[in-house]
């Protein structure tokens, strides 16, 4: 069972890193930041239909793994899920500047507060304080709305196209945000789907990566103007921190699950 769950982690980690790169590639050699759109090419198709069939396989875990053999915590002991949710406090609280003062849309300020919010709960998260459960559990709801409020502020910028790749793309990422942190609101309110709490986290990871990091690299490598550079960075670029910085804590939290088998040592060993 363990050996199972592990395949999916390392095939988020895999294909992730591989369609990153291939992503990067396909900005700087076949986007036309003149147009927004990428020109025709095999490689772009070949990155959409792979990242369409990751989905499709990660969704298989929810039915792969038993009910009963795998169950997600309040929150991780293990450390680096207590660097991650640290780390996407810091870039939620940095993010939210950028969204609060530097987007002209009129939903910009309410996605600013909720990013600023949300980082409170990351920072709870982080804390591990069992006094908190009842606090982190309304704090939990954060993110989503966050999220959500991103996308719409995304979604009526009228100087991106309605069809924009990165319009679309994004879209997706934060559709799978949301979900993802809609699980981890149910775990708080002992109403836990592990299994596709499970799946969420490694779609969120793998689509919020592969989009937020190869993007990042092409604004950072790129000479662009101004008109050329806000499509990509969707008017702001801390809608593309938040969706980075997410999709790390949502592998945290996918190495964060216990199969049967690792409960039931962690049960001997107390006893």
């Amino acid at each position: 069972m363990k050996n199972k769950v592990n395949i999916y982690r390392i095939s988020a980690l895999l294909l992730t890193l591989i369609l990153t790169v291939v992503r990067t590639i396909s900005l700087k050699s076949f986007y036309d930041p003149q147009i927004g759109y990428f020109n025709s090419s095999p490689i772009v198709t070949v990155t959409d239909v792979v990242l369409i069939l990751g989905s499709i396989w990660f969704i298989s875990s929810a039915f792969a793994i038993s009910k009963n053999e795998i169950s997600v915590e309040k929150t991780s002991r293990s450390l680096y899920s207590k660097v991650a949710a640290s780390f996407t406090a810091i870039i939620f609280l940095a993010s939210a500047v950028f969204v609060f003062f530097y987007t002209e849309n009129k939903f910009s300020v309410l996605a600013g507060i909720f990013t600023f919010l949300s980082a409170i709960y990351f920072i709870s998260v982080a804390v591990d304080n069992k006094k908190l459960e009842t606090t982190r559990a309304f704090l939990s709801m954060l993110p989503t709305l966050a999220f959500l409020l991103s996308a719409v502020t995304i979604y009526f910028d009228m100087k991106i196209a309605m069809n924009s790749p990165h319009k679309i793309m994004s879209g997706f990422a934060m559709l799978c945000a949301m979900l993802f942190s809609l699980c981890e609101t149910r775990v708080f309110i002992e109403r836990q789907i592990p299994r596709v709490h499970f799946a969420m986290g490694l779609i969120t990871f793998t689509l919020g990566f592969t989009y937020s990091a190869s993007t990042l690299i092409y604004l950072l490598t790129e000479k662009l103007s101004d008109f050329q550079r806000r499509p990509v960075a969707l008017g702001n670029v801390g809608f593309i921190g938040i969706v980075l910085a997410f999709s790390i804590y949502a592998l945290s939290r996918c190495f964060a699950f216990e199969t049967t088998a690792e409960s039931s040592d962690s049960q001997q060993q107390k006893i």
